[in-house]
């Protein structure tokens, strides 16, 4: 699938997504303290993986708008604590998964290898199950959105249509007359 058509498809599933999972964590505050941070091989994985989903073309890409910094931002602190360590638990399991597979963490895998990995995950193929795949899924709609919402996505991806459909108005202006005029007080 070309970026495009990415962007264009899974924007509206970001969106709604985030609106009826992230956001109420930003309303109705965190359900837990979150003490802990991500750890700087997840950061490192969060790099890749953005890459893997929206890479560098004739534009920037997610990483070069640090997306997945301003993503891994909103898991942290927008997000309730479930979901954070629903994260923290996928990133985990990415870096036990090329541990056992190819004798390295997932952050220094070469490129075919993690792309095998992150595909297989985000499929929920094994060693990764249907939760873990949920998860995925939900943060590759949050690197989009992050992407759509920065300087470079909004103007370089995103098509800005300011009445979409164009305007037709509905009553002809010349049978009304000046009807919103101040000529009745002069």
């Amino acid at each position: 699938m070309k970026r495009r058509e990415l962007l264009k498809n899974s924007l509206s599933v970001s969106v709604g997504s985030l609106a009826l999972g992230f956001v109420p964590g930003v309303v109705n505050g965190k359900t837990e303290s979150q003490a802990s941070d991500f750890d700087a091989g997840h950061k490192v994985l969060m790099r890749r993986i953005s890459a893997l989903i929206i890479p560098e073309t004739h534009t920037k890409g997610a990483v070069a708008t640090h997306s997945d910094v301003t993503a891994l931002a909103l898991v942290r602190q927008c997000s309730n604590a479930a979901f954070f360590n629903a994260i923290q638990l996928m990133f985990t399991s990415l870096e036990d998964a090329a541990q056992i597979e190819f004798s390295q963490p997932a952050s220094v895998l070469d490129n075919a290898h993690l792309t095998d990995l992150v595909t297989r995950l985000d499929q929920g193929q094994l060693p990764f199950d249907a939760e873990l795949m949920d998860t995925f899924r939900k943060l590759k709609q949050l690197i989009v959105m992050c992407y759509c919402t920065s300087k470079e996505g909004a103007n370089n991806e995103l098509v800005y249509l300011p009445v979409p459909g164009g305007y037709t108005g509905s009553v002809p202006y010349s049978s009304v007359g000046a009807a919103y005029s101040s000529k009745a007080y002069y």
